[in-house]
Formats: structure tokens, C-alpha cells, sequence
């Protein structure tokens, strides 16, 4: 069995900017707080899937994006209280993680991966 890390394509910062696009383009057209998170998580896996990159450690250290949105979620009532900080940084990293292992375990199905993180981040979010 190969490995897709062996294939995957260094960073790139250009590459980095075309993701940002895409997750924003996607977040904002999301209905509400929750639903815009679930987009993020998804189309964060997606873009590196379809481009078989590892953005990594240089875009875990752009979470402040994420944590934006947590905060939106937590001043509509949509999510309880948090840090939005290290709930960003968690989120991002577990992206990177399931992100790498895909990378290198071709039988990952890198889609229901992304569902099951996105029910694990809002069953970490939300309200009870």
C-alpha cells in the first residue's frame, strides 16, 4: 500500500490564501454559528484532500479564524462558554491530525472522517 505523503506537495503559502478563500466562501454561506462551523471543519479536509497537501503547523497557527466563529456562536446563545482559543487550537490540530493520517493510510475514508470531527467538535460546543 503507497502512501499519499509520498505524493503530497510541500506548503505553500499561495496555496494557503486559496484556502482561506475557500473555507470563507463556504463559512459564510452557512445559515448559522453551528452549521458554519460544520462547513469549516469540512471544506478545511476537502481543500487538502483534493490538492493532497498538508497545510500542517503553518495553518494550525492561523486559528484565530475559527475562534472568530466560535465566539460569534457564543454571544448568539448557539454555544456554551469556552475558550474560544484553545477550542480553536484543538479543532485545527485534530484537522491536521486526520489530515496526516490520511496522508499516509490511503484506506482512511477521509470524508467520514471529517463527520465524525465535526459531530466531536459540536458535541464539544453546544449547548446542554
Amino acid at each position: 500500500m503507497t502512501s499519499r505523503s509520498e505524493d503530497s506537495r510541500p506548503f505553500d503559502y499561495g496555496q494557503a490564501e486559496r484556502l482561506r478563500t475557500y473555507v470563507t466562501e463556504r463559512v459564510l454561506a452557512a445559515p448559522d454559528p453551528r452549521a458554519a462551523v460544520g462547513e469549516y471543519i469540512r471544506a478545511m479536509i476537502t481543500f487538502q484532500q483534493a490538492n493532497s497537501v498538508r497545510l500542517g503547523e503553518q495553518w494550525v497557527q492561523n486559528w484565530e479564524d475559527l475562534a472568530t466563529l466560535l465566539t460569534v456562536g457564543q454571544r448568539t446563545g448557539h454555544f456554551r462558554e469556552f475558550d474560544a482559543r484553545v477550542m480553536a487550537l484543538a479543532v485545527e490540530g485534530a484537522i491536521d491530525a486526520v489530515v496526516a493520517h490520511w496522508l499516509d493510510h490511503v484506506e482512511l475514508d477521509l470524508g467520514a472522517a471529517a463527520e465524525e470531527l465535526e459531530t466531536f467538535t459540536l458535541n464539544a460546543i453546544e449547548q446542554r
